[in-house]
């Protein structure tokens, strides 16, 4: 998945979240690339208006909406707010119609004009309707000051050269950058003039003109579209040879898949037009198995190193160069290409066959490693204490506790674990002060059934401050039932809900009440991660008249299948197996011997029996109520829910003062203004948290405050011009709360959510309470619902589990790029992305597109559903294997089929993950509470076997 306009000094925002660093025309690429482009006659005057006729312009595809999007035959509002809200609810042809008969009835004036015309031409672009879009951004751009002139100038000659007027859209770029010569759209306007010599078929000029943004933009994310796009170009301009230099050369090295299958189709084009291509050489094909492997193609990567292996010798009088390189790679190639058996296989084969040699150690860890990530955990054990025993002091098994520990771990082997955890205790200071090491050494007590030693262990962690306290509390209470001693049990459990209802604990913990009380109540209405509304095939069965909006719905129903929709009371529990991962006939709570008033834990008031209550007799905003049927929602949620905490009105007005205040020390300000006004916060909000960035640098610098001072002191001279600009930002005096406000202006959801967390104390609104629960909507807000519920709906998800993952991954940054190279809301890998848009078919895939909320979200999500396919439904599962990868949660899955679920998730062997599948569960719970009407999510009871063969990347 923002003020009072006061001028306080204010403390260094710890929680503002920093800015990944990404390019402004990038990001700006991106959110225009949906259009594709057509080719016709240049006009010789200004671009006409087309009428609203639907007749008109070209068609665009039939918008699949979810139950709940808004029906095109919405009646126009009165003013442009509420076209913008139109806008922001996702239906673009009804904001389109409103804005055609606002303008037409003259209701604009000035400012509100010249903005209706930008978010008509938006829209226009975005629908497909080029000639209108370029009619819109003329008007615009012929102003003669406007913030949004220089942008609109841009969208004028792309829109142009969208709609076939290459010409035009060729001089159009030259009227910018002879109206902006330092523009930021300067480079964008190259590639624009690049297509558009290409449409005129000018190849040699858009060769060239694209070989110099590379040239300029070496690591721009695009470079491998525009070069496949240079080959293109040549390869319609006849030169063939040219044009197969450039396709061979992205065959054989390329970062996404899709690059090196449109390569491919070049190369088989041109040669079965006649076209003699040279035979590729097995050093060249050595490189495209590299491409292979580092795009994700491991099946194809081995298969043609093995083929390489084949034919070249490593050594021996028919030895190659390539054929050493192969073999010194070996080891790379099997790993990287998750062949972990393989290399487990290879490394213990070459141990056993010469123990005593020189890299005998070395050899024994790679096999270690390949039987572990291969779930092979006896394997890996046994190679294991090899190591230890005979190269201890080898860096590779020098203080290799914790290694032996997980291994133990994986293979359920708790006895043995805890003595290898302890065993890194006595030797390591930093172990035995690891509130962690502490709990895993009590835990593995209590897996091994030692649960008197267990108690005592976690009550020590208990009284300790600590990240392990709630678990501990959690364990010692489970010891406490296991010894029988249900009354204390119960007591430690009923603490655990009261002082931590959001934990993950708590979860687990009403969970079970609900299974031990056989409470069917409850599970009416619960969340499972999937889609939790009927589905189009239910709708479109029901006995019933349809109402207009559902007649839109059923008229643009998808032809692509979808799994059956549950019905509107029913739940969709994981397929019941015993511990062997066989499928049974009957379903078993896993907690046969729990005592008869553990059931009681659920159904006590433990601060949620109110929000019972309530959503019992009401539906919120969502359409879903607790205790009451499952029904389509009626709309969508707003971002977030006006409350004592944020005040839209307020947050206008102190947006609007901030901007008009302080242009003169950020020109861009004006801009980002406009762009809010109109509901395209996308491009507003990081405006907003680039300045924002810059204040808070200036202020939390002592020695640029220490320079203020002196400069002021010494009456203001003249000669360094950044002293005024710091001074004026020293003297702004805006709080935490202020800036929720401006950036909830701005529609920039990240900065909200983060000084929301700074300026509320959430602990003192229980969100058993209306009120609260609005209040909570800036921390936990529904960012892009549009595109959450319409992706939820067609790839059967919970929009509610999108929106948590979402939190997790980039706090509702649409422009976040991680360290790793992760893009945008749900942090999408450009490779993984790249290989589900070909598999979904996605239509004029380019990575920068994951930087667009809607495409991102729209891959992300069916990623996650395919991910919930392959653990049969098991979201937490499915969490975990969003961020630690499928192939991982199965290798630990299989030797823990059948075990509860809670303990599958405390052994999963990464930090990391583990924590993240609890973070998402928890978060996704509190989304339901908020906006699910208080329904509770059903977390599954014991782990079931996964299908590897449905998605495994």
């Amino acid at each position: 998945m923002a003020l009072t306009i006061a001028a306080v000094t204010t403390p260094p925002h710890r929680h503002f979240p920093p800015r990944s660093g990404h390019s402004t025309k990038l990001a700006w690429a991106l959110l225009v690339a949906g259009v594709l482009a057509g080719h016709h006659a240049a006009p010789a005057s200004e671009p006409v208006a087309a009428a609203s006729n639907p007749l008109s312009g070209p068609e665009t595809p039939a918008t699949r909406l979810a139950p709940g999007f808004p029906s095109p035959s919405t009646l126009p509002g009165q003013g442009l707010s509420d076209v913008v809200d139109t806008f922001l609810s996702g239906d673009l042809r009804a904001a389109s119609r409103q804005l055609d008969m606002l303008l037409a009835k003259r209701s604009f004036r000035g400012k509100e004009r010249a903005r209706a015309d930008f978010l008509l031409g938006w829209i226009s672009l975005r629908l497909g309707h080029y000639q209108r879009a370029s009619a819109h951004f003329y008007r615009l751009r012929k102003l003669e000051e406007h913030p949004l002139r220089e942008m609109a100038a841009h969208l004028e000659a792309r829109a142009d050269l969208l709609r076939g007027r290459p010409k035009t859209a060729i001089a159009e770029c030259g009227q910018y950058e002879a109206d902006f010569p330092d523009g930021r759209y300067g480079d964008e306007c190259q590639l624009i003039r690049a297509d558009a010599h290409l449409a005129l078929g000018e190849r040699t000029k858009a060769v060239q003109l694209y070989q110099e943004f590379l040239d300029v933009n070496p690591d721009d994310q695009r470079r491998e579209g525009i070069a496949l796009r240079i080959a293109a170009a040549l390869e319609e301009a006849g030169e063939l040879q040219a044009a197969a230099s450039r396709y061979r050369s992205l065959y054989l090295e390329h970062q996404l898949p899709t690059t090196g299958l449109a390569a491919e189709q070049g190369l088989k084009r041109l040669e079965e037009g006649g076209l003699d291509l040279p035979t590729l050489s097995d050093d060249q094909l050595y490189v495209r198995a590299c491409s292979l492997r580092d795009s994700g193609e491991i099946e194809a990567s081995y298969q043609l190193y093995c083929d390489l292996d084949e034919r070249h010798a490593a050594s021996g009088p028919q030895a190659t160069e390539l054929g050493r390189r192969l073999d010194d790679e070996r080891h790379s190639f099997l790993w990287r290409n998750r062949r972990y058996e393989e290399v487990g296989r290879a490394n213990a084969a070459l141990y056993d066959r010469n123990p005593k040699g020189s890299g005998a150690a070395e050899r024994l860890y790679w096999a270690v490693q390949g039987f572990s990530r291969a779930g092979m955990f006896e394997d890996a054990i046994r190679y294991q204490k090899l190591g230890t025993k005979l190269h201890g002091g080898h860096y590779r098994f020098r203080g290799s506790q914790e290694r032996s520990a997980l291994l133990y771990l994986g293979a359920g082997r708790y006895k043995e674990a805890r003595t290898a955890y302890r065993s890194w205790q006595s030797a390591s200071s930093r172990a035995r002060r690891s509130s962690k090491v502490k709990f895993r050494v009590a835990y593995c007590a209590y897996r091994a059934g030692d649960y008197k030693t267990a108690m005592a262990e976690f009550e020590k962690l208990m009284v300790r401050r600590g990240s392990q306290r709630v678990a501990a509390r959690f364990y010692r209470a489970r010891s406490l039932e296991k010894l029988g001693d249900h009354k204390r049990a119960e007591a430690e459990f009923k603490t655990l809900l009261s002082e931590h209802p959001d934990s993950w604990y708590a979860l687990v913990l009403r969970q079970q009440g609900r299974d031990a009380a056989q409470d069917e109540g409850a599970l009416l209405g619960s969340r499972n991660g999937r889609w939790p509304w009927p589905r189009m095939e239910e709708l479109s069965s029901a006995p019933r008249a349809k109402s207009a909006a559902e007649d839109l719905v059923f008229a643009h129903q998808p032809t692509t299948h979808h799994a059956t929709p549950l019905a509107p009371h029913t739940t969709q529990p994981a397929t019941p197996r015993d511990a062997d991962g066989r499928r049974v006939s009957s379903r078993s709570t896993g907690h046969d011997n729990a005592p008869q008033g553990w059931a009681s834990l659920w159904t006590e008031p433990l601060d949620r029996d109110d929000l019972a209550k309530e959503q019992a007799m009401t539906t919120n905003q969502a359409g879903l109520g607790h205790g009451t049927a499952v029904t389509a929602p009626q709309e969508l949620p707003s971002t977030w829910t006006p409350s004592v905490y944020w005040s839209r009105e307020l947050g206008n007005q102190l947006w609007s003062n901030f901007a008009e205040q302080n242009q003169q020390l950020w020109p861009e300000l004006q801009e980002a203004h406009e762009l809010s006004h109109i509901g395209l916060g996308e491009l507003a909000g990081p405006m907003l948290a680039q300045i924002y960035s810059e204040i808070r640098d200036i202020r939390r610098s002592g020695r640029k405050r220490m320079r203020v001072r002196r400069w002021r002191a010494a009456g203001r001279p003249e000669g360094d011009d950044r002293l005024p600009r710091w001074s004026a930002i020293l003297e702004m005096d805006y709080r935490a709360e202020d800036w929720q406000h401006l950036f909830a202006a701005a529609g920039y959801p990240a900065s909200v959510t983060a000084f929301a967390s700074e300026s509320i104390d959430f602990g003192d609104l229980p969100r058993t309470q209306a009120k609260n629960r609005d209040a909570w909507t800036l921390k936990f807000p529904a960012a892009f619902a549009p595109h959450v519920w319409k992706a939820g709906w067609e790839f059967n998800v919970d929009p509610l589990l999108v929106l948590a993952i979402m939190r997790a991954e980039s706090l509702y940054r649409h422009d976040a790029v991680s360290r790793a190279g992760a893009v945008g809301l749900v942090q999408v890998m450009p490779a993984t992305a790249s290989r589900v848009a070909a598999r979904m078919s996605f239509p004029d895939f380019r990575v920068e597109r994951l930087l667009e909320p809607e495409t991102n979200i729209r891959i992300g999500t069916w990623y996650l559903g395919k991910l919930l396919d392959r653990f049969d439904g098991q979201f937490p599962l499915a969490i975990g294997a969003y961020n630690g990868g499928p192939h991982n949660i199965g290798r630990w899955l299989r030797p823990k089929t059948g075990l509860p679920l809670e303990e599958f998730v405390e052994e999963i062997a990464f930090d990391e993950t583990r924590n993240y599948v609890k973070k998402v569960v928890r978060y996704y719970a509190i989304y339901c509470e908020i906006y699910g009407g208080g329904a509770p999510i059903t977390l599954p009871q014991r782990t079931v076997a996964d299908d590897a063969t449905v998605i495994d990347f």
